[in-house]
């Protein structure tokens, strides 16, 4: 029987992550709160995620450096809060049945670049050094709404693979995910500007004419 390289990439994911892949189900876990969740994450996970974004920040770092390709400034990089992860966890509703497996960009990177085709390259690059999860990576697409154009970042939920988790450093982020965004400095702008002036215009500050004409 043949299959997809979709399906094939799905399962290798599955295979080296397999926590970190959806649905990993706990007791108990459907009465949960927003904020018992978060509670939960701060208890559990948050010191070890904060470890994995800088450590995947430096190793993208590396990894960029060594196949020569240009990228705005530093490496951006954060970590979901207790409150953040409330924050979206209220706005998902019962979208999720155990945020701490379920939820990708607990560790948030950006590599912003500065030409579409170094877009691509970086891209081909993170498949190259990490398990993706195919069905939560849109990866590369050509922007479908011109008024998202700065959120239309090619986007990894990405594990590591199974011989970099096998090193004493990396043994402790086997189960973990984190996503990794890419974008260009244009969309990066655009993105910081339509943030603005939504907000303003949410905020009555200006008209909603106004606001549309980002687009």
């Amino acid at each position: 029987m043949e299959t997809s390289d979709e399906d094939d990439r799905e399962n290798t994911f599955e295979r080296l992550c397999p926590y970190g892949a959806p649905m990993r189900m706990l007791p108990g876990v459907a009465d949960r709160t927003p904020e018992e969740w978060a509670q939960e994450y701060g208890k559990r996970q948050f010191a070890l995620q904060e470890r994995l974004t800088d450590k995947l920040a430096d190793l993208l770092a590396e990894l960029l450096k060594g196949a020569r390709i240009d990228y705005v400034n530093n490496i951006e990089q954060r970590t979901k809060t207790e409150q953040s992860l409330a924050d979206k966890l209220r706005r998902k509703g019962e979208s999720y049945q155990d945020p701490l497996a379920e939820v990708g960009d607990l560790s948030g990177l950006r590599v912003i670049t500065y030409l579409p085709s170094d877009r691509v390259r970086v891209g081909e690059l993170i498949e190259q050094e990490f398990a993706v999860d195919p069905e939560r990576s849109p990866g590369e697409s050509a922007p479908s709404d011109p008024a998202r154009f700065g959120y239309e970042s090619a986007h990894y939920v990405v594990a590591v693979t199974q011989d970099r988790a096998a090193l004493t450093d990396w043994a402790d982020f086997a189960d973990l995910v984190a996503e990794i965004q890419v974008r260009t400095v244009l969309q990066h702008a655009w993105a910081a500007i339509s943030h603005k002036v939504d907000y303003k215009t949410e905020a009555g500050c200006l008209p909603r004419s106004v606001g549309n004409c980002s687009v």
